[in-house]
């Protein structure tokens, strides 16, 4: 059972990469970005199963999975508000048997200040209204408890991802922040330079930190960070007011942080190794190896680049975890391993292995008993290609990727692969066209072809007259303000009633 989970979560983590197409700029995508912003849009979503039940989600869950796909499907309609004085945008999702009736809807209106407001009369009776900003971190809205604190994590994404009017005004701050790092980093760095076989000189540079001088280091970037009220006054631009709560307060804050970091216990080296030819400036080596702090389930931390090696460019991480502090009854580590080489311009292949320690007994612990999972993988992601014929009036860009995933025999898990294809495609060329969407995701058990099938069509479409939630704005419950304990208490009640009213309408289709 141990193995059949463990290699479920790997699987699907690798199944995440092959559903999202690649970003970049073309006509159509711009188009249809262009006009979700601006315009109205309308899709639906529906489901198939096919086959006989696969072991890669379970016979209950495939029946389950079976019969929903063939009474309902999920219709999408957004649109953006025509008022100056509440701008916004509004979706609705709404759930309806294939006979056309429906089964329950959600709205979803944000206003022109990104609070975000819910309303449905599958979350209570009432048809109550429930929001939160925008920013505010979602899986901290679900998994929060009294000792909770705002994830970093999200603070540091909400900063990547800030408009470009912020990055500028930030920009001159970062660079003096990175700097700072790269002059006290001097200070560990030790270069050799030998002469290849091939008469082409190396150079090998080696950054070996102990970890005390790493936390240290930490601290007097802190230090310099809330000494600076101006870029604090930036910074909370960009945060929710519980996250400025939480990290701008000031010499107050910076206390705490500071206590905080004086009780980490951090041992062992930060090591950096950087392979390069001297002349050309060409890296033929990248490594870095992290400790890390006790209180993590992850204590080690290593990660290998070699963008020139024989066989394409090759990716290695490793990570040394506690199994107990993963919630694992093992009593011992475990070592996760991912490779992922770049064989061709548009393939991926590599394996994933999760292994016990070995022992100092080679008698002890065979290399079988050693591997709790393994299997290997190939990634085909190609980059989209663009249609533009105007003869047969269609413009297009098409993304198709194929992940095909081969778990051990151990496992109980056949063979799979997950395979999408999207199309983003205009009958016209002129920005006003209208644009369509067509999307397609399947997992297939390569050992019995059966599989699952999701498909999504939808286009673009002319503003039409919103539903306004009219008592959103003045009633609505922020959630997001609540503390920790009545907002999970909140969200188990409203999840309760969701799943219950649904069954209920359903059954009585």
């Amino acid at each position: 059972m141990l193995k059949k989970i463990t290699a479920l979560f790997l699987c699907l983590t690798l199944a995440t990469l092959a559903v999202l197409p690649a970003v970049a700029e073309n006509s159509q995508l711009t188009k249809l970005q262009g006009q979700w912003q601006s315009s109205g849009f309308r899709g639906t979503l529906k489901g198939e199963v096919t086959g006989e039940p696969s072991a890669l989600i379970g016979e209950e869950n495939w029946a389950l999975l079976k019969s929903l796909f063939a009474g309902y499907q999920m219709d999408i309609t957004h649109t953006v508000k025509n008022s100056r004085v509440n701008e916004g945008d509004e979706s609705v999702i709404t759930l309806t048997s294939t006979a056309g009736k429906e089964v329950g809807r959600l709205n979803i209106l944000t206003d022109a200040s990104g609070v975000i407001y819910l309303q449905s009369d599958l979350l209570d009776e009432a048809g109550l209204y429930y929001a939160f900003d925008s920013g505010f971190d979602w899986s901290r809205m679900i998994l929060s408890n009294e000792s909770d604190w705002p994830s970093l994590l999200h603070v540091l994404t909400e900063v990547a991802q800030a408009n470009k009017t912020w990055q500028d005004k930030a920009a001159p701050y970062m660079e003096q922040f990175s700097l700072n790092v790269s002059r006290w980093l001097q200070g560990y760095l030790n270069t050799t330079t030998e002469q290849s076989v091939d008469g082409t000189y190396v150079t090998t540079a080696v950054y070996e930190i102990p970890a005390p001088a790493m936390l240290q280091e930490t601290i007097q970037m802190l230090t310099t960070l809330y000494s600076n009220g101006e870029l604090l006054n930036l910074l909370a631009e960009v945060l929710t007011v519980e996250e400025q709560a939480a990290y701008l307060q000031g010499s107050a804050m910076l206390q705490s942080f500071l206590r905080m970091l004086n009780n980490v216990k951090l041992e062992g080296t930060v090591r950096v190794r950087r392979q390069y030819e001297t002349v050309s400036g060409k890296v033929l080596f990248d490594s870095v190896t992290l400790p890390c702090p006790e209180s993590l389930p992850v204590s080690l931390f290593s990660l290998v680049h070699v963008p020139t090696a024989e066989e394409g460019e090759l990716w290695q991480l490793s990570l040394t975890m506690d199994a107990e502090k993963l919630g694992v009854a093992l009593g011992q580590d475990l070592t996760l391993d991912v490779t992922a080489q770049n064989t061709d311009q548009d393939v991926w292949t590599g394996s994933v292995l999760v292994l016990l320690p070995g022992s100092e007994d080679p008698e002890a612990l065979i290399q079988e008993d050693q591997t709790l999972f393994s299997c290997t993988y190939n990634l085909n992601a190609p980059a989209p290609k663009d249609v533009s014929d105007f003869y047969q009036s269609r413009y297009e860009r098409r993304y198709e990727t194929t992940l095909v995933v081969k778990p051990d025999g151990q496992t109980g898990l056949p063979e799979f692969s997950i395979e999408q294809e999207t199309v983003i495609y205009s009958k016209r060329s002129g920005s006003d066209a209208v644009t369509y969407v067509d999307s397609a995701v399947s997992l297939r058990d390569l050992d019995q072809e059966s599989a699952v099938n999701l498909t999504f069509s939808g286009k673009t479409a002319q503003r039409w007259t919103p539903t306004m939630l009219t008592d959103a704005l003045s009633s609505a419950l922020r959630m997001d303000l609540m503390n920790p304990s009545s907002r999970l208490e909140l969200l188990g009640q409203l999840f309760g009633h969701l799943t219950q009213t649904l069954a209920k309408r359903m059954i009585g289709q």
